[in-house]
């Protein structure tokens, strides 16, 4: 599985993905998640998808009901990724949960990177 995992001060969680991402590898980023929330009462999330695959539309909804469930406790969500479908999910995000949620294309990870933990 092509799922890196980092970790940027107490409240940011990163992940990165280098090969598509399925409902396992969905389900081992929520259960990463869940365990930074158990200790905090708010996190900042960094995803990068930079296997230049779109995701299915079963683990795209699945991750925003995920998303929409802990809507509260997400401070910040940074996307990052080339495929136009990542940056639409990106949008519908910011609509259902009370956290700033940015875009950004994978040449701008580093501006990225910052903007989540700041």
């Amino acid at each position: 599985m092509g799922l890196k995992y980092f970790e940027l001060g107490n409240q940011v969680v990163g992940f990165v993905a280098t090969s598509k991402i399925d409902e396992q590898m969905l389900d081992e980023v929520h259960l990463e998640v869940e365990k930074r929330l158990e200790h905090y009462d708010k996190i900042r999330v960094y995803c990068e998808n930079a296997s230049g695959l779109a995701m299915s539309l079963k683990v795209t909804l699945e991750d925003l009901l995920f998303k929409i469930k802990y809507k509260d406790r997400f401070e910040k969500i940074a996307i990052v990724s080339d495929i136009y479908s990542d940056k639409l999910r990106s949008k519908a995000e910011c609509t259902f949960v009370k956290s700033q949620c940015h875009f950004f294309k994978c040449n701008n990870r580093t501006e990225a990177l910052q903007w989540v933990s700041s």
